[in-house]
């Protein structure tokens, strides 16, 4: 196959492959089956493993270290390779204009259309040739690849990457291109499943986070849900840790942080801020596309800065008939949000979908003793626009929470729900990653989300938020996240998310005093 070409002069006419497609099927077809033979096999030598383990024995029996990821992930390679032949077969019966047989320029097709096309098809082995085609086409037009397919989901979730790390990708795409992209990877809901946006922070990168959520959705029998990781590029500070979290005040911030942790911290903000204004474009075009589209977005730290100002940024579509705007809403989960706290009230025109009808429901984790967000306390602001205070860092009886919430009472914007955490996971800076070991509070905020715009009964108030609350109200501050995040609570949560049963406060008392009796410890720390 040769590679990526431009296309000859005219007059000139170039072979590019020539095969009979059903021998490439063919082979697809036993290559496939020996593959999933394999996996099988592995499966089987996992389970057996598991069973091993967990059986008594005299002496004790030690398991080797598992190699299921190696296995796994050559399998996964050999998987790709066996794939392609069955994407050449497709490209030669798509795109070969007078069906002779062989793909060439004479069918006005290019070489670098037929290995857009096998890309694409490698990626995603589910989607409809017609997709893949349409995939390949506005890649070749736009010289954009804005989504890469990261898991499929056969018979699972999907899970696609947003990349917007290059600072205004969306430039010269036009609207109707861009509605065009997010039909083509099915990022608009028209399936019928929810479409769930995750936006990560300072550093990494959303991938992770969003394959964990693609598991909760399979854990709740939800598998056409289609999960969008936001990855954007924080700029100097992106590849760095966040070692600002040890700050316990605003002098140790000055002494300790420096000033280029500060100027990465402020480039890193200054970014979120432009790729929100670019996000702002496509859940406009997610809106025309399908207004009614079950849409949520969780946000963590500065990338709250990203979701709301593209949230509060983009369009409604209007209704062709009566020319009237379609509202258009998402349910909100933000992580400890890095905005400034009057951010809602001094700059509506940029974060005003935090208090209006753009955000059905609001869901929102503060922490007062949040050491990674009074370094706010300690910036200069030069135009004294803001005070220095994050809204994560936040008092859950201050006057900023208390005015999101009254007005979004008031206006009949949609329910709240304010989550006064006192976490000691990332020295009170929670993650966005709900697959994570320590995550067992995030794991719940996701859970709630998944049970609002999964299950229409749900109004602001989950089977997850109940028992949460039972715990907070049974131990003093500190201590009740601590045992909320025990390995005891999250694996019946998960139990009950999967079995579709509420948590009872019997079976959580339980449990809470069990992990209280193994790790006695939790109480001073």
């Amino acid at each position: 196959m040769p590679g990526a070409a431009a296309i000859p002069s005219v007059g000139q006419v170039t072979d590019l492959i020539a095969a009979v497609p059903a021998t490439l099927r063919a082979y697809t077809d036993a290559a496939t089956r020996a593959g999933g033979l394999a996996d099988d096999a592995l499966d089987a030598y996992a389970t057996a493993w598991s069973t091993f383990a967990s059986a008594t024995m005299v002496p004790a029996r030690s398991v080797p270290a598992s190699k299921d990821a190696a296995v796994r992930h050559l399998l996964l390679g050999l998987d790709s390779l066996d794939r392609q032949p069955l994407a050449f077969a497709e490209a030669l019966e798509r795109l070969d204009a007078n069906h002779d047989g062989v793909l060439s320029t004479d069918d006005c097709t290019s070489a670098e259309l037929v290995s857009l096309y096998v890309q694409e098809r490698v990626k995603d082995p589910n989607a409809s040739v017609d997709a893949i085609l349409a995939r390949a086409t506005l890649v070749q037009r736009t010289g954009q690849e804005l989504v890469t397919v990261i898991d499929p989901g056969v018979g699972r979730p999907r899970v696609v990457s947003l990349n917007l790390k290059a600072l205004g990708p969306l430039e010269g795409v036009s609207p109707e291109d861009l509605q065009e992209i997010l039909k083509a990877y099915g990022l608009t809901g028209e399936n019928g499943g929810p479409v769930h946006f995750v936006v990560h922070g300072w550093t990494g990168s959303s991938d992770g986070a969003a394959k964990s959520t693609a598991d909760l959705y399979a854990q709740q029998g939800v598998n056409n849900a289609t999960v969008v990781a936001v990855d954007w590029d924080a700029g100097n500070g992106g590849d760095k840790p966040p070692g600002w979290v040890a700050v316990v005040s605003p002098l140790g911030w000055l002494a300790g942080m420096g000033a280029d942790k500060a100027d990465d911290f402020e480039d890193a903000e200054g970014q979120a801020k432009k790729v929100g204004d670019d996000l702002s474009k496509v859940f406009t075009a997610l809106a025309q596309a399908n207004p009614t589209a079950n849409v949520a977005v969780t946000a963590h730290s500065l990338g709250n800065h990203v979701a709301l100002r593209a949230l509060t940024q983009m369009q409604d579509p209007y209704d062709p008939v009566t020319c009237q705007k379609i509202p258009f809403s998402v349910d909100y989960t933000g992580i400890e949000p890095a905005i400034p706290r009057t951010a809602p009230l001094l700059d509506p025109d940029h974060y005003g979908a935090l208090v209006g009808p753009r955000i059905k429901h609001l869901s929102m984790s503060i922490n007062n003793a949040d050491k990674a967000l009074l370094a706010y306390e300690a910036r200069p602001w030069g135009d004294g626009s803001f005070d220095g205070e994050a809204l994560g860092d936040e008092a859950a009886d201050s006057q900023m929470i208390t005015y999101i919430t009254s007005i979004r009472e008031q206006t009949g914007a949609g329910s709240t729900t304010i989550i006064d955490q006192n976490s000691s996971s990332g020295s009170g800076h929670l993650g966005i990653d709900p697959g994570k070991d320590d995550a067992g509070l995030v794991r719940s905020f996701y859970q709630e989300q998944i049970d609002r715009i999964t299950d229409p009964t749900v109004h602001g108030t989950s089977p997850q938020t109940i028992a949460r609350n039972y715990i907070h109200d049974q131990f003093p501050d500190g201590l009740d996240d601590r045992i909320f995040e025990t390995k005891g609570i999250r694996e019946y949560l998960d139990r009950c998310q999967e079995q579709h049963v509420a948590p009872t406060e019997a079976d959580m008392a339980r449990i809470a005093m069990e992990e209280l009796q193994k790790d006695p410890g939790m109480v001073f720390d």
